[in-house]
């Protein structure tokens, strides 16, 4: 919110000029035409399971309790880095909570190990990262850089709340 305008327009303009994967834009625009609608909420969860400094900024609770505030009717998109916090979140709403790796069978995060890099480990972050950008509200995580490139991609049109700081 306090970035000016005019520098908004530059980043967007340059924003414009990535020319993604075709393959990429399609599986994005598939999701999120057919599981999102146009009013969804996205939750970037960065639990830092994999940084034994920040692993201690997390609050899964700061999750439940945004979660409990958003309206039954509104579509939850969760992108994570620890997939088992997805089904804590599912047992605290009513909401419909959707995530892109239970969409596809090809990609299937629980059976990773935390901390291994695989092949498709990229591709799918982008494509996590560009559906997250077509949402109307973006939590999150204090210090991730996921959300802010989520908010750029979507022209700055994303209202992005850092759920996650520290007191």
């Amino acid at each position: 919110d306090k970035i000016p305008d005019n520098i908004k327009d530059i980043y967007i303009q340059n924003i414009r000029k990535i020319k993604f994967n075709k393959n990429i834009i399609k599986i994005c625009n598939n999701f999120v035409n057919r599981y999102l609608g146009s009013d969804a909420i996205g939750l970037q969860i960065r639990t830092w399971i994999d940084d034994p400094r920040r692993k201690n900024m997390f609050n899964l609770k700061i999750y439940k309790d945004i979660i409990k505030n958003i309206p039954e009717h509104k579509i939850i998109y969760i992108t994570t880095d620890f997939p088992s916090v997805i089904d804590d979140l599912r047992k605290s709403s009513k909401n419909k909570i959707i995530t892109f790796s239970e969409t596809i069978k090809k990609f299937t995060i629980e059976k990773r190990t935390v901390g291994k890099y695989q092949a498709d480990d990229d591709f799918y972050a982008l494509i996590e990262l560009l559906i997250l950008s077509n949402c109307k509200i973006i939590y999150g995580s204090y210090i991730s850089n996921f959300p802010e490139l989520a908010w750029w991609l979507s022209e700055c049109k994303s209202e992005v709340r850092i759920v996650n700081i520290p007191s």
